[in-house]
């Protein structure tokens, strides 16, 4: 694998999600229902382009995300649990020792959040990247407003998140129904793409900013 950037400066960024540990459902055989590979296709990421992995929690996503914007792009990978970021610099380290490649563009950074208010630049993130962290954001109609600010005009939000019956996951009632997040987001300035089904658990709904 190749190398990822070790952050030598730590970027406290205020960012507005909910951190919640991972129960340990999420953890067990976790590739076979979050098929990652099949999501990274669906994203269709391209080199050189801005990330942001908004609710990181310990990098399930971000190394992969990071690999599928090289050359020249980067992963911004956000959470307001610093135990969690600290945990994906030490990843981003070991894998920088191990790279074979010293030219390697470094493109992994880290932001730890705080509620109400993402603090990443205005108009400078490609994808906003939401995965199973939707139905803990507190005040949902704020997030997305300050998503929309940091994605650039044409970017796009892809939002995979629980459907709202019952399946392995959080509680049925904790959860947002697709038509629900749909219209959240539409209200916050977002235009719908489309909605993926191929997840057993989640549905995986892409939006963009016009």
């Amino acid at each position: 694998m190749r190398g990822f950037r070790v952050v030598r400066r730590v970027f406290f960024v205020y960012g507005l999600l909910v951190g919640v540990a991972a129960p340990v459902w999420a953890q067990a055989n976790r590739d076979a229902w979050q098929k990652p590979d099949e999501v990274l296709r669906a994203l269709g990421l391209q080199p050189g382009q801005v990330v942001a992995d908004l609710g990181a929690g310990t990098g399930y996503f971000t190394f992969r995300l990071a690999e599928a914007v090289r050359p020249g792009g980067r992963v911004i990978a956000q959470d307001i649990d610093a135990a969690a970021l600290r945990s994906i610099l030490r990843r981003a380290r070991t894998l920088a020792r191990e790279a074979t490649d010293p030219s390697q563009a470094p493109n992994v950074d880290v932001a730890l959040g705080l509620p109400d208010y993402t603090g990443i630049a205005s108009d400078t993130v490609d994808v906003a990247f939401v995965c199973n962290v939707y139905h803990h954001v507190r005040d949902r109609s704020a997030w997305v407003r300050d998503v929309y600010r940091i994605v650039k005009s044409g970017g796009r939000v892809v939002l995979i998140d629980f459907y709202k019956r019952p399946t392995p996951g959080p509680p049925v009632a904790m959860r947002i129904s697709e038509d629900q997040a749909r219209r959240e987001w539409e209200a916050g300035g977002f235009r719908h793409v489309e909605t993926l089904t191929f997840l057993p658990y989640h549905y995986m709904m892409v939006l963009e900013k016009p």
